[in-house]
């Protein structure tokens, strides 16, 4: 628990305040490197995970991924877009294909659908 709570959080590409037990569970995400966040609804996953990519983004990654199920899908763009300086690519529907090839050559956070996960 030490680790974590030590671990340092780069926010500048977030843009809001976390609360005590998002900042710890972003900073889990990060020290763990592999792993799922789980909850009751309402306690601020998608914050902690906004917050994981942001800080990957300040230390210089450029590529990320969301797998989700379609009905959240536009959720996630949307907080993405709110919360962070992060592009948002959703790559689901009839653009799927041309927001692939822009996040590949762009960067940013490109979400998909389980089913778009396999293709």
């Amino acid at each position: 628990m030490e680790r974590i709570r030590k671990y340092p959080l780069d926010t500048t590409h977030l843009h809001a305040t976390l609360r005590g037990y998002q900042t710890y569970g972003a900073k889990f995400i990060l020290a763990q490197k592999k792993m799922i966040l789980g909850d009751e609804m309402g306690l601020g996953k998608t914050m902690q995970s906004i917050a994981a990519l942001t800080y990957l983004k300040a230390k210089g990654k450029t590529h990320f991924v969301v797998v989700c199920p379609a009905s959240v899908v536009i959720n996630w763009g949307r907080e993405i877009e709110k919360f962070s300086d992060l592009a948002v690519f959703i790559a689901h529907g009839v653009a799927r294909e041309e927001n692939v090839a822009r996040w590949k050559a762009e960067g940013g956070v490109a979400i998909v659908t389980y089913d778009g996960a396999r293709l």
